[in-house]
């Protein structure tokens, strides 16, 4: 009769461990789930850095855009022809000696453009810059291992004083962003609209 109690208490004592067991596990996948969910959600992407970049524009905020800029890449893009995209890292470190003897002017200049830019759209009587693409999508440019673009439909809203009449654009984009450094920065916008007067301001 004891041995019936003993092994009866054993494996209650058993099944208790093993639920123990289970719930341990359990608890340790939801961790790990928030966890990488946490992670993707802070992660660096293209898409996210576009939005950024944009979100800053309509604010006003061209120096905090220009912070997710890349000054020697947005330098050099214009530069290049649409089959050298591909080659763009190899572009991008071969524009190294040219880069050392305008950075210097090419820092000073963007700074004053930037805070005349800020200034003319703080005087504006209406300014709103707003992405029409419902999910954008990033994808790598030929080889190079750090180019991605980014297609972007944006609608753009300017109206610069009482008398004006209200501009308004719609126009299709494509952002060009190289990896450096595990983020994302812009190098580049190729469409006719009021943002990629934005990205050139320096030429």
């Amino acid at each position: 009769m004891e041995e019936e109690v003993v092994m009866e208490q054993g494996e209650k004592n058993n099944k208790n461990s093993l639920k123990k067991i289970i719930i341990a596990i359990i608890v340790i996948a939801i961790v790990a789930i928030i966890i990488t969910g946490i992670v993707n959600a802070v992660k660096p992407t293209p898409e996210k850095t576009v939005k950024k970049f944009i979100e800053y524009i309509d604010k006003g905020k061209v120096s905090e855009a220009y912070k997710l800029v890349d000054l020697k890449g947005m330098v050099l893009f214009p530069k290049l022809d649409e089959e050298d995209y591909k080659e763009f890292k190899d572009e991008y470190k071969g524009f190294d000696e040219d880069w050392e003897d305008i950075e210097d002017d090419a820092k000073e200049d963007i700074d004053e453009v930037i805070e005349e830019l800020e200034d003319d759209i703080d005087d504006f009587e209406e300014f709103d810059v707003e992405i029409k693409t419902k999910k954008l999508k990033s994808r790598k440019v030929g080889k190079s291992g750090i180019l991605y673009s980014v297609k972007v439909k944006a609608k753009t809203v300017i109206k610069t004083d009482g008398d004006a009449k209200t501009q308004r654009d719609t126009e299709d984009y494509v952002f060009y962003l190289m990896k450096k450094n595990k983020k994302y920065y812009v190098v580049g916008i190729t469409g006719s609209g009021d943002l990629t007067e934005f990205m050139y301001m320096y030429r």
